[in-house]
């Protein structure tokens, strides 16, 4: 088999090696991999699981200690569960949806 590639920029120049034969895909039972790869957008999200996506952006945003959602979202204090930060942000798209509705 042979390995080809094809340049994809000029500027960065950057190239895609094609690899017959080695898939992404093909271990799905390494949930850290998949996971950065879906962060990435590089396999599709449902591989890895949305909720793990969201909960391990959030463990690497906590980790690296990038706490801007902290504000943007207007929450009291950062936080590691993902269901209460998915549970705040439903309460903000419904409040900025009936803001929205009652302007009409």
């Amino acid at each position: 088999r042979d390995v080809s590639f094809f340049q994809l920029s000029s500027h960065p120049r950057m190239y895609c090696y094609d690899t017959p034969g080695v898939s992404l895909l093909k271990r799905r039972n390494d949930p850290e991999r998949n996971a950065k790869l879906g962060v990435l957008k590089c396999m599709p999200d449902h591989i890895a699981g949305e909720i793990y996506l969201a909960d391990y952006l959030l463990y690497r945003l906590n980790r690296d200690r990038v706490f801007d959602y902290v504000s943007e979202l207007e929450l009291p204090a950062p936080t590691d569960d993902i269901r209460y930060l998915c549970a705040h942000i439903a309460d903000i798209l419904v409040r900025k949806d009936m803001q929205g509705h009652s302007k009409k």
